[in-house]
């Protein structure tokens, strides 16, 4: 979380917003690796908020073809307290 230093995030933003779109890619991702992803394994690496795009970067070798095979499209929405993200992987 790291990454989000100095952005003038709230803290409550920033662990909500990055549990949920480690969460998204998670789902995305399983199909293709049919195990438990951890938390650990991903992160994100980039974050716009004015275009409500995201990035994740790969911590795993076991994740790798996924991010070798695949874009990733990773958006996200605020509405009130509640974040919404959405990733998708595109071959």
């Amino acid at each position: 979380m790291a990454y989000f230093k100095g952005l003038g995030l709230s803290e409550d933003f920033i662990q909500i917003f990055v549990f949920a779109a480690k969460e998204s890619f998670y789902k995305a991702a399983y199909h293709f690796v049919n195990r438990y992803i951890r938390f650990d394994e991903v992160e994100i690496c980039g974050f716009d908020q004015k275009a409500e795009t995201f990035e994740i970067k790969n911590l795993s070798e076991g994740l790798g073809d996924i991010f070798k095979d695949h874009s990733i499209e990773a958006r996200f929405s605020q509405m009130q307290k509640h974040v919404l993200t959405e990733v998708c992987l595109v071959k």
